[in-house]
């Protein structure tokens, strides 16, 4: 299982999934935002439509996936530097992506508390329902930020949950069988990915000596499925055991897979681009199929400058700022 699962956990491997999920969520969105405002032919509705509505599924992976990274980031850095590689690789791009959709996209009706709902999607409140207003702009990233913060707690009881399977496979149960009460206090996309955040760190800790541990885990995470309060829980907890079975191959190396490649290494920024052409034009007013053009022209438009700004203008900037001091 290492060997074939390396297929699936590499570093080179985690961004060719992250692009086809990346690709997968987009389509979901297009679909998802469309609001029955086109009249699918019957054999779209079966081949394209009837796959595609389950595209919430690329999130799954994505967190799955990122859990796993994370584990290797917290295990061999500092505190300090864990935290930082967080900070530099989401908050810059997050907040340019703040500024474009307040200045080009909110009208002045949802205006009236910006500051107030951009602190809670920074901080991660934007998922906390006690706390925040409900109609958050986009749930993933708070819910990214909320997951960087407390992961070195997530670590450590994970870590110690290990080492007690009936505790262990009990705290899954009640993750599952309770994700409904938990929505309650944190969105609902949230608590539904809470076991699969888990069994990353689970597939992190079991992966070189355990692996027939995980296996197992995986297994019992399938089973949980046939019981989930919902189906977005039921299919999500089967995202490991499908992810294994992808895992018997690994992926070449061509043009077409180096391109997917190239989209999971900058997934956060297009998914933030698709964000932005979905939630504020797909669904504003004209002709769908207008508006759906407008939105896949746009959103590798934005993709780029999200990219360009993170990536290569701030860093030139600090060593320009740098050199200058």
């Amino acid at each position: 299982m290492n060997n074939s699962m390396d297929n699936i956990l590499s570093k080179d491997s985690r961004t060719f999934w992250m692009g086809i999920s990346i690709l997968y969520v987009i389509l979901y969105h297009l679909v998802f935002f469309s609001n029955g405002q086109i009249e699918y032919p019957h054999w779209i509705r079966i081949f394209f439509v009837g796959i595609v509505k389950n595209g919430f599924l690329g999130v799954d992976v994505f967190l799955f996936l990122s859990a796993y990274g994370l584990c290797h980031s917290f295990s061999k850095n500092s505190l300090k530097v864990f935290y930082t590689n967080r900070i530099k690789r989401l908050l810059s791009t997050y907040i340019l992506f703040a500024i474009i959709v307040t200045a080009f996209f909110l009208t002045e009706e949802t205006t009236i508390n910006i500051l107030r709902d951009w602190t809670f999607q920074i901080t991660g409140l934007a998922v906390i329902k006690p706390i925040a207003n409900p109609n958050h702009i986009e749930w993933y990233t708070p819910s990214l930020i909320l997951l960087y913060i407390f992961f070195p707690l997530l670590f450590s009881l994970v870590k110690k949950l290990s080492d007690k399977t009936l505790l262990l496979y009990t705290t899954l149960f009640l993750l599952v069988i309770g994700a409904n009460f938990i929505s309650y206090f944190i969105s609902d996309n949230l608590s539904n990915r809470l076991p699969i955040i888990i069994t990353g760190v689970l597939t992190y800790l079991f992966l070189p000596n355990n692996k027939s541990k995980l296996v197992l885990v995986y297994s019992f995470l399938g089973i949980l499925s046939f019981i989930a309060p919902n189906y977005t829980l039921g299919y999500c907890l089967c995202v490991p055991i499908v992810l294994y079975g992808l895992s018997m191959e690994s992926v070449s190396h061509n043009r077409i897979t180096d391109f997917i490649r190239l989209m999971g290494k900058y997934s956060f920024e297009i998914y933030l681009a698709q964000v932005i052409t979905t939630r504020y034009i797909l669904t504003g007013d004209g002709e769908y199929m207008n508006k759906l053009i407008i939105c896949l022209l746009l959103t590798p438009v934005i993709s780029i400058i999200l990219i360009s700004v993170n990536n290569y203008l701030i860093p030139t900037l600090k060593k320009t700022v740098w050199k200058v001091s």
